[in-house]
């Protein structure tokens, strides 16, 4: 991660039931929190690849009590998820505000399923 304080990421909010653009604390407690619901505190983290973005999710989500979650390219997710963009082909710091991440906002708001999820 970068030397800012803040990091650019799209969380996407399964309790909400939406997708926005927030500041992110450049820490391994920063994701820990974004991650975390309501009633779960993430204290493990996972990641999968969108394309050149990385989204951390809770790796736990199996076992904790998530009653909603998300869909989005073949993954099923209980919780949340952050992504920030991993590949930055402009030379722009990871964390600004570039059009890969805009790019993938729109992406996501056609694509990610909300709801109550099984995984099975």
């Amino acid at each position: 991660m970068n030397k800012n304080k803040t990091m650019k990421a799209i969380k996407i909010n399964s309790e909400t039931m939406s997708i926005e653009v927030m500041d992110v604390e450049n820490s391994l407690q920063g994701i820990y929190q974004a991650v975390s619901t309501s009633n779960v505190n993430v204290t493990c983290i996972d990641r999968f690849y969108i394309g050149n973005h990385v989204c951390y999710v809770d790796d736990e989500g199996l076992f904790n009590p998530h009653h909603r979650g998300f869909r989005f390219g073949g993954h099923t997710i209980l919780g949340n998820g952050i992504i920030f963009n991993t590949l930055n082909p402009d030379g722009v710091q990871d964390g600004e505000d570039y059009p890969a991440l805009d790019d993938l906002l729109i992406e996501l708001y056609e694509k990610v399923e909300f709801g109550k999820l099984k995984y099975r």
